[in-house]
């Protein structure tokens, strides 16, 4: 009770009011009884004077205040006292001269006696009307015993003419009932107090709850805004933080892009020229791999920052994962078995193939780091609808035809509260300098904008499911062309001789492609600025099937010297690299021009792919 008192100024303030309230009403109360008491006593009062003028002074003259009534005097008065002054409220009557000589009382005895010292006596002759009010001591009969408390008046007699009292009447009145009609009016002033007071409590209490609900409410509404403005600020120094890796992630992406370029293109082609029992190959796939954990953290850094180019189209998920197996089992080492078990009909999606490889990798890896021991991956792929009913038991789901993509661990797991936060940005449970909390954070963000969501289940020593629900798009066959594409063997690959403008400031970038290039059946003319290749352009007459250029170079942009070549050239084809991947990288402007671009890093597939298939628009266009 006291706790409650104690925290809660609601609860203090009613006691308070109730008790104050009480106190105020107390004394009102007593205020208004000796107001009623002192009403009921003047009206006595009142009446006494109103007696003396109206019916004393018409029977006594002042002749009669100077000598004790006897005889037939006494009962002649005594007769005019029991019937115009005594009654049920007054018991006895006492006639006073100045000089204390009781004149007439109902009791004969004292007649004649003398009290000159009676000090109510002395205030009326001196003008007032003095009320005393005691218990009869001795009772002269059944009803003075009964009532027993009597009020004496003592009033002036005043006769005209006269500004003097010329004696006193002294009215021996019951007390009890003017006592009965004061205890009745305080009843009724103590009801009407009781019943004014509780409907006033009531709407004070009233009032100052809802006040209270209203502050309360101010209170908690403050509280709210001010735990939402704690998150938009978190929000805004977490698209500060964002903004900033994006800006670094941009800065360093074109020399780290360039370095990796380098890296993988020449791995992997120092890969092919090694045999598959060569003890160095192991060393070559390390270097692969720490290149691919390298470059999957900066597509990370860039996809979560939105700096990552993306282009939607039309994907095969078994596709992607297929061409991933080789590079998903080096990231995961030997100690741990990929399993794969993919739809043979799967639907399409429409999203970014980079960026699908990202959440495949993301998930994979995140599932190979619960697995410190080994265990077992498993990829599976599978068409999915979901109706109304479905939708009822999977967070997020919505109805329709989509791509499902399970990717199942037998690790660690993870409890509920790990798994409240797995998707929070730098929200890592691993140890510090090995996790940097973007990767399921990034999975997330890309699904979501291609319109999916991501399930995931999991409990402590059960091992993590994550489902990603993609929606399924039907393949038309113009799409079905565009897919089947990609699975181009890398023998068709191999270029026919035509000629090759490389355009490239890197010259890491520019051994390793014009080496890749020529050992696989282009020739290669290299230049390192976009000043040296319009020389060459010139003095080569502009003899070029397709010009590779990368978009920063010294003096000029790529995107400006291609349009120069085009000039001169309009058949000629272009693709437009860069390791950049925000607005240096002037990708509005080469999308808007409809030029092919390849970001850094990309593997030796990748660019042989996008030289052939722009190689060959070239000769269908010269064949038409």
């Amino acid at each position: 009770m006291m706790r409650l008192f104690k925290d809660n100024l609601f609860f203090q303030f009613s006691i308070i009011s109730l008790v104050v309230m009480v106190v105020i009403a107390v004394t009102l109360i007593t205020a208004l009884s000796n107001s009623i008491r002192s009403q009921a006593i003047d009206n006595l009062t009142n009446e006494a004077k109103a007696d003396v003028q109206r019916q004393i002074l018409r029977e006594i003259t002042s002749a009669d205040l100077r000598n004790p009534m006897i005889g037939e005097r006494y009962d002649r008065f005594d007769k005019f006292v029991q019937e115009s002054i005594t009654s049920e409220q007054t018991a006895r009557v006492k006639l006073w001269a100045r000089d204390g000589t009781v004149i007439y009382s109902n009791d004969t005895a004292l007649v004649g006696e003398k009290f000159p010292d009676n000090e109510n006596l002395l205030k009326a002759l001196d003008g007032k009307t003095p009320i005393e009010i005691e218990v009869a001591e001795d009772p002269e009969n059944a009803r003075e015993r009964f009532l027993g408390t009597l009020m004496e008046i003592y009033t002036p007699i005043v006769f005209p003419g006269t500004t003097e009292p010329q004696g006193v009447l002294e009215i021996y009145r019951y007390y009890e009932p003017t006592a009965v009609q004061i205890d009745h009016q305080r009843k009724e002033i103590m009801l009407s107090i009781a019943i004014g007071f509780v409907l006033l409590y009531g709407a004070l209490v009233t009032t100052v709850w809802r006040s209270w609900r209203i502050i309360v409410g101010q209170r908690e509404e403050r509280k709210r805004a001010e735990e939402e403005r704690e998150k938009i600020q978190f929000r805004l120094r977490e698209s500060q933080k964002m903004e900033a890796i994006g800006r670094l992630a941009g800065g360093v992406a074109h020399d780290f892009n360039n370095v990796l370029t380098a890296i993988t293109v020449g791995s992997e082609m120092l890969l092919g020229d090694l045999s598959s029992g060569d003890p160095k190959r192991q060393d070559v796939e390390e270097i692969q791999k720490a290149a691919e954990r390298a470059t999957s953290l900066t597509r990370q850094l860039l996809t979560f920052s939105r700096r990552q180019m993306v282009e939607v189209k039309l994907l095969d998920v078994n596709f992607i994962i297929s061409d991933m197996d080789k590079m998903l089992r080096r990231l995961i080492g030997e100690d741990v078995q990929l399993d794969t078990m993919l739809e043979p009909k799967l639907n399409s999606i429409k999203a970014d193939n980079g960026s699908i490889e990202q959440v495949i990798m993301n998930i994979v890896v995140n599932a190979s780091d619960a697995m410190p021991d080994g265990g077992k991956i498993t990829v599976r792929t599978e068409n999915v609808t979901l109706n109304e009913k479905d939708i009822a038991f999977i967070a997020e789901a919505k109805p329709g035809d989509f791509v499902r993509l399970s990717i199942t661990d037998t690790g660690t797991g993870m409890d509920k509260e790990t798994m409240e936060h797995i998707f929070e940005p730098f929200f890592t449970t691993k140890a510090k300098g090995q996790g940097t909390g973007l990767g399921l954070s990034t999975v997330y963000g890309i699904i979501k904008q291609i319109d999916g969501w991501v399930n995931v289940y999991s409990e402590p020593g059960q091992g993590t499911t994550f489902r990603v629900y993609i929606p399924a798009f039907p393949d038309s066959s113009e799409d079905k062309n565009e897919l089947t594409k990609e699975s181009t063997s890398l023998e068709e690959l191999h270029g026919n001789g035509e000629r090759i403008l490389l355009v490239e400031d890197d010259e890491s970038i520019r051994t390793v492609t014009l080496r890749l290039l020529t050992e696989n059946g282009y020739q290669v003319l290299p230049a390192e600025s976009a000043e040296e290749a319009m020389t060459i352009f010139d003095r080569e007459d502009g003899n070029f099937q397709l010009v590779l250029s990368d978009v920063i170079l010294p003096g000029q942009s790529g995107v400006v010297l291609v349009g120069q070549l085009l000039t001169l050239q309009p058949a000629l084809h272009i693709i437009l690299s860069s390791g950049y991947a925000d607005d240096k990288a002037q990708l509005s402007v080469i999308l808007e021009k409809g030029y092919p671009f390849i970001q850094k890093p990309y593997t030796t597939e990748k660019l042989l792919r996008s030289v052939k298939e722009n190689i060959l628009r070239t000769e269908e266009k010269n064949d038409n």
